[in-house]
């Protein structure tokens, strides 16, 4: 039947296995992580060899997409997961503009920019100023930033 689902050729074959694939062989976001709540942007502006600004999330997932065998996905899901973990669960998320202080989670997605930041450019920074950008699918948007 599986073999049948994935026949391209014939136009009434998939009607007949689709009962039977469909249900046990479908594949969504939630199968390996949760569906994405937003869009998500981090924006990140350090001294390196210079001012250097750009947005390190899709960065990650262009470097990602550019070539699939690099080792980048884990990088992208940490930070995509960290993100959203810390947007529903910061007492922040009330304000729209404004520094983030005393959060944890806030404080690791931080870190973590710094020392990929380290990385990327080879270079000693001492710290990072970091704008998070978040929009959802119903059009609101909120800004984190330390």
């Amino acid at each position: 039947m599986v073999l049948l689902f994935a026949n391209p050729f014939s136009q009434y074959i998939p009607l007949i296995s689709r009962s039977y694939a469909y249900p046990f062989f479908q594949q969504k976001w939630n199968m390996f992580v949760p569906a994405p709540s937003g869009n998500y942007r981090l924006f990140v502006d350090f001294e390196c060899k210079g001012t250097q600004r750009y947005d390190l999330f899709q960065r990650l997932v262009f470097m990602h997409q550019d070539n699939r065998f690099s080792g980048g996905e884990p990088l992208v899901l940490a930070f995509s997961n960290s993100i959203h973990y810390f947007e529903h669960h910061t007492t922040e998320r009330g304000r729209l503009n404004g520094p983030v202080r005393n959060d944890r989670l806030f404080s690791m997605i931080e870190h973590s920019a710094l020392n990929l930041v380290k990385q990327l450019h080879g270079c000693e920074t001492d710290s990072v100023k970091i704008i998070l950008l978040v929009e959802d699918y119903n059009g609101n948007a909120r800004a984190y930033f330390n």
